[in-house]
């Protein structure tokens, strides 16, 4: 029984000296040996006090020294806790960021004396660069006040009257009556405007206008008459050559400002009040210019107060500007440093819970295998 005894309590003794054996291995192990399980392919283990962190990252702002700011400023490794110390980058590309935007320019169109603006329907714009077409989308006018009284006013006229062609020189009256419509007072003016000068509008030349028409009577089977004179039959032209003089001075007109170049049937035989009749036409020229009478000469118009205005064109588009922001390409490496000393830089022992119970357990064994052998020995 005492042999027994000996055994159990040689097993207690072996579990307690293996318990604290691995306590104290755990407890003796290095601060570096301990951040470097957390080590990962970004993350570096330096130091017991340093860590660093690489990784690839994309960013958008207006400026690279912003990048410094998406890091953590602290991170914890363990019990260590660790601040921000260094940052070091990289960028591998960086590319202009850029949405489509409405775009609006008003044009201001000053000194307008009515609510009226004839505005371009489309205009350039420049924006970031570019030459951007907008389209026109609104007109508003503001009053920009009412002006002190105009005094004095008047307009220079000038009209004309044309006489087409005449194969003489026109003779012009003395004045021409003519209307003006004043915007600014709104009233029509009347007025006589004096003659100026005679102009050519196109020099002397022929001009093929001439139609004379002619009528022939059957005078026998192989003539006509014209007036008292005979004229041979021919279907195809009137045989009137010759005639000419004779045509012009029956109708007034002048040989030297006309003439008669041709002549054509018009129309077939008819009979009319029991005789035999046939029209011809015969075709000229007339020498001719063209002129016109220029009148002209400074009309007063009534005193007027004249409110202005200005016209506001707005136009309006869309296009792809920049934001002004910046999407960046880059690699960080963050340098963190220890904030505390870490509980575990000096080797102490610590037990770990598990080991604490293996002790307690061991250690109540003991004592109840003790207090049994001390009975058994009161008993022998």
């Amino acid at each position: 029984m005492l042999k027994m005894w000996k055994k159990v309590k040689t097993g207690v003794f072996l579990l307690l000296l293996a318990s604290c054996g691995t306590a104290l291995l755990t407890a003796c192990s290095s601060p570096m040996d301990t951040l470097k399980q957390y080590e990962t392919e970004s993350l570096s283990v330096v130091s017991p006090t340093e860590i660093t962190y690489t990784e690839p990252f994309s960013f958008v702002g207006t400026s690279e020294s912003e990048i410094v700011r998406l890091f953590d400023e602290k991170k914890m490794l363990g019990d260590k806790l660790f601040g921000k110390a260094h940052v070091q980058y990289r960028v591998i590309s960086k590319q202009p960021v850029t949405k489509q935007q409405e775009i609006s320019e008003t044009v201001s169109y000053p000194g307008l004396t009515s609510q009226e603006l004839d505005a371009p329907k489309t205009i350039t714009v420049e924006r970031d660069g570019q030459n951007i077409p907008a389209q026109l989308q609104d007109i508003t006018f503001e009053s920009e006040g009412i002006s002190d009284a105009q005094t004095g006013r008047f307009i220079h006229l000038t009209s004309n009257t044309n006489f087409g062609y005449t194969t003489s020189i026109p003779t012009a009256v003395g004045t021409k009556r003519v209307e003006y419509r004043d915007e600014a007072s709104g009233q029509t003016i009347h007025t006589n405007l004096p003659f100026e000068r005679m102009e050519t509008v196109q020099d002397w030349h022929w001009r093929e206008d001439v139609k004379i028409p002619i009528t022939v009577t059957t005078y026998d089977a192989n003539s006509y008459l014209l007036s008292d004179k005979k004229i041979p039959k021919n279907e195809e032209i009137p045989a009137l050559s010759g005639c000419e003089n004779d045509l012009l001075q029956s109708l007034n007109l002048s040989p030297e400002s006309y003439r008669i170049t041709r002549y054509a049937w018009n129309g077939q035989p008819y009979t009319k009040d029991g005789e035999l009749c046939r029209n011809a036409t015969a075709y000229g020229q007339r020498y001719v210019m063209q002129c016109q009478a220029i009148f002209s000469g400074d009309v007063p118009l009534p005193d007027v107060q004249t409110e202005t205005y200005k016209g506001l064109a707005t136009y309006t588009t869309t296009a792809e500007l920049p934001t002004g922001e910046i999407e960046y390409q880059a690699e960080g490496i963050v340098t963190y440093k220890a904030l505390e000393e870490s509980k575990l830089s000096v080797p102490v022992l610590v037990l770990s819970v598990g080991a604490v119970v293996v002790i307690v357990t061991a250690l109540l064994i003991l004592a109840v295998l003790a207090k049994r052998q001390r009975k058994q020995k009161n008993q022998t």
